[in-house]
């Protein structure tokens, strides 16, 4: 997080299914650290029941 500062972040969420058709989220976090180069930091993938909104809350 210190890599971060007062800079801007990206919170990246997708969702996918892989081939036993269990659905799943993955989250990723992206920014722009203090040398000016672009950060993409992979966080984790969720198996998740549904991807619909009430789900996902």
């Amino acid at each position: 997080m210190k890599d971060i500062g007062d800079s801007y972040y990206v919170v990246i969420i997708d969702e996918s299914c892989d081939v036993s058709i269990k659905e799943k989220l993955t989250v990723a976090l992206r920014y722009v650290d203090n040398l000016d180069k672009v950060i993409e930091s992979f966080i984790g993938i969720k198996y998740v029941v549904s991807t619909n909104v009430v789900a996902l809350k």
